[in-house]
């Protein structure tokens, strides 16, 4: 009997022996594994996300920003510190290497925001900002007609690691863009709206609206019906030998505000035509839209009216 109990006692250690080994072995190979990984994964390296010629679309918003961005790629573990000088030096060695002749921008048309940025441990970029004199540019290509200028940069990565380049050279083109929120088809629609006895009471309409420009934030607009419709609809009645008349304004139910959220760069609106509404059962109709409002940027000076046609017939 106390054999057989001495025997159950040794299964019962050998069985929690092994499981201790297993849960030995287990904890070993994730360590293994998680080292390997480490092993595989690349320091950190800095670079320029756009080198050489960089022409970037410049906002002509209250601030006009041109940037130079710096990436750091690689485990990210690493704090790096670079900075920015504008160099003629740059210039020269790119027209000679490319057989160009870009001219460098006037210093008085832009400042440099910073000329010495981190790239702290847990970050992946860092970006170098001049702002430009959008005034002062416009005159200088309007002095210069031909000439194509440029802001000649070296960035130098003050405590580089094995990987990566000590300098770094672009040269930033900026191009003017007027930040607009217009009609996606402005002017005159050239579908076909028919209208007749089989269609519904109520008939819907939805129209796309854009801007150019990433917002900051959500972009508010209003819409209405512009003063001045009988004249523009005089004016492309004689222009194309039409003859159109003003929908009347109680036949539209009009959605006069909407937004355009941040991250798109278009929204739509709507508006509903009410049949029982138009007097006459055969008539060709118009409809002028005009952007009245918005809440940041510009709106645009001839995109910003849509004339949309209807014809009504049984």
């Amino acid at each position: 009997m106390v054999g057989k109990l001495n025997r159950v006692i040794m299964r019962n250690k050998l069985k929690q022996y092994l499981l201790i080994l297993c849960s030995l072995i287990t904890f070993a190979h994730f360590y293994a594994c998680e080292d390997t990984l480490l092993n595989n994964m690349v320091d950190d390296r800095v670079y320029l996300l756009k080198s050489g010629l960089n022409e970037t679309q410049v906002y002509n918003f209250d601030q006009a920003t041109a940037k130079v961005i710096v990436v750091k790629s690689g485990v990210g573990q690493t704090e790096r510190k670079v900075r920015l000088d504008v160099s003629p030096n740059v210039l020269s060695a790119y027209n000679t290497a490319n057989l160009t002749d870009y001219k460098a921008l006037p210093t008085s048309v832009y400042t440099l925001q910073a000329g010495e940025l981190n790239i702290p441990t847990d970050s992946r970029e860092a970006v170098f900002e001049f702002i430009i004199d959008v005034v002062k540019y416009r005159a200088a290509l309007a002095n210069e007609p031909g000439v194509t200028f440029v802001i000649p940069c070296e960035v130098t990565n003050l405590n580089p690691g094995e990987r990566d380049s000590a300098k770094m050279q672009t040269l930033v083109l900026p191009t003017i863009i007027e930040p607009y929120i217009y009609f996606s088809n402005p002017g005159f629609r050239t579908e076909n709206n028919d209208i007749t006895s089989k269609s519904q009471d109520i008939l819907h309409f939805i129209n796309k609206i854009e801007i150019n420009y990433p917002a900051n934030g959500a972009v508010q607009y209003t819409l209405g019906i512009p003063a001045n419709s009988s004249s523009l609809i005089a004016e492309y009645n004689a222009t194309h030998s039409s003859n159109y008349v003003m929908l009347p304004t109680d036949a539209v139910s009009l959605q006069t505000t909407g937004e355009i959220i941040q991250g798109v760069n278009y929204g739509n609106y709507t508006f509903q035509i009410l049949k029982s509404k138009l007097a006459n059962k055969y008539g060709k109709y118009l409809l002028p839209l005009k952007i009245e409002q918005v809440s940041q940027s510009k709106i645009h000076p001839t995109d910003n009216i849509v004339l949309i046609p209807f014809n009504y017939y049984e």
